[in-house]
């Protein structure tokens, strides 16, 4: 059983903080929501302040639907709204749908469909909404190599208007097997010997007709099956991922789009992180006036490392975490002049805990919290955060024991978090 701390309970790790000095004040939110249902992914709605809100679950002939909300600030759910269902459908606690709203308004989320017998062979399926959800438009692809292959790990930013930037990892190249790549001891399928070919991370634009445009590879070769990150930043939007090279060393990169390409990659710091198979562990990043802040799990010897640094800085990375048994999974927003950042730690017992910390403007922790003890494994997915000004909303998968470790559906639990008014203030 998850136990979610209550505000009066809440445990603050960071040295030098006590209850008196607390500027979050977290409590859960009953969300009215089916069961089982998993997968929660949550988006704010500056425009019209508020959260919208989707998840997957499965209907009584054990197929997948796809649903969203709108969630008010003050954490009232609006009415669910159906996007789509399917029983051919890619369902995975690492890689699931999410919501992108346009500047005009428009909402566009997707799923993934399976196109072919594999286990990997599947593609994204993209629609658009122009009434906040009632009704959805005729499925896309934004990808046109039509191989059995791999598509997915899609991250969305809107850029003006009605058209928005979509990234995916694309796996059209490991149809072909690539000779100057070994034979790890696991790879991306988990099967021994597996060769892993080389995975892409492509790019295009949707407008408002679907019409893809634009399409492009921002890098050749990299890691498999670790979610991406896409934030609109001084300097243009910027993607972050997990990179590999021809020695599999690992690491995580970014780029950024100029309106009509993408930079070339470079690190965000150089762990050297060699392993011969993805880790399904990814990087988060947000934007401020100064520029992009990334939080992301890395491994060294026999601990896990939670890291954070902002692009460009000299600084060495902010250790956040750095245990045996932590198991990243981060996400970050900018808020209260600072950043908000979840991952999953290590907890006594052989148990996770999800923490949030508020970071300082230079990614230092100004307070911690642990809001909620999780079992280990998958079924726990990949918690997400989202803000507006004075709130945020944490969300993430309760696995049903009844079900299985990783299971891959249980209860949505969702925390609100309410920031000082004070100090949510422009250039603080």
């Amino acid at each position: 059983m998850v136990r979610v701390h209550l505000a009066a309970a809440l445990l603050l790790i960071a040295s030098g903080v006590t209850a008196a000095d607390t500027a979050l004040v977290v409590a859960p939110l009953e969300l009215d929501l089916p069961k089982p249902a998993a997968q929660p992914n949550v988006v704010a709605d500056e425009a019209r302040d508020r959260f919208v809100l989707s998840w997957q679950r499965r209907d009584e002939d054990g197929c997948t639907v796809l649903e969203v909300a709108t969630l008010s600030r003050s954490g009232t759910l609006g009415p669910r709204r159906h996007v789509a269902h399917g029983c051919n459908w890619f369902v995975n606690w690492a890689d699931f749908p999410s919501v992108a709203i346009a500047a005009n308004g428009d909402w566009l989320t997707f799923w993934l469909e399976q196109s072919g017998e594999g286990t990997y062979a599947y593609d994204i399926r993209l629609v658009r909404s122009r009434d906040e959800g009632q009704t959805w438009s005729a499925p896309i692809t934004p990808h046109r190599d039509r191989t059995e292959t791999e598509h997915g790990f899609v991250s969305m930013l809107p850029i003006g208007d009605d058209r928005v930037l979509v990234i995916w990892l694309d796996g059209r190249d490991t149809a072909k097997p690539k000779a100057d790549r070994h034979a790890g001891p696991v790879g991306h399928s988990g099967h021994e010997g597996h060769v892993e070919a080389a995975m892409t991370l492509r790019s295009a634009i949707v407008d408002r007709r679907m019409t893809v445009a634009h399409e492009q590879v921002i890098d050749p070769d990299v890691c498999s099956c670790c979610p991406t990150d896409l934030v609109a930043a001084p300097l243009g939007p910027t993607v972050v991922y997990r990179n590999r090279t021809a020695d599999e060393i690992r690491d995580i990169y970014f780029a950024r789009w100029t309106g009509s390409g993408w930079t070339d990659r470079r690190t965000v710091h150089p762990d050297r992180w060699k392993i011969a198979a993805c880790p399904v562990n990814g990087p988060a990043a947000a934007a401020d006036a100064r520029g992009v802040a990334v939080i992301w799990p890395t491994f060294d010897t026999d601990r896990l490392s939670v890291r954070a640094r902002r692009i460009g800085t000299v600084a060495a990375p902010v250790l956040l975490e750095d245990s045996k048994a932590a198991l990243g999974r981060p996400d970050l927003t900018p808020w209260l002049g600072g950043f908000l950042a979840s991952w999953i730690g290590e907890a006594a017992g052989g148990l996770s805990v999800l923490r949030l910390s508020l970071l300082d403007p230079e990614l230092a922790p100004i307070e911690r919290h642990a809001i909620a003890e999780l079992p280990p494994g998958r079924g726990t997915g990949m918690p997400k955060l989202a803000a507006l000004p004075g709130v945020a909303v944490l969300v993430w998968t309760e696995p049903d024991p009844a079900l299985g470790r990783d299971a891959r559906a249980g209860r949505i639990r969702a925390v609100r978090i309410i920031g000082d008014a004070v100090r949510d203030t422009p250039g603080r």
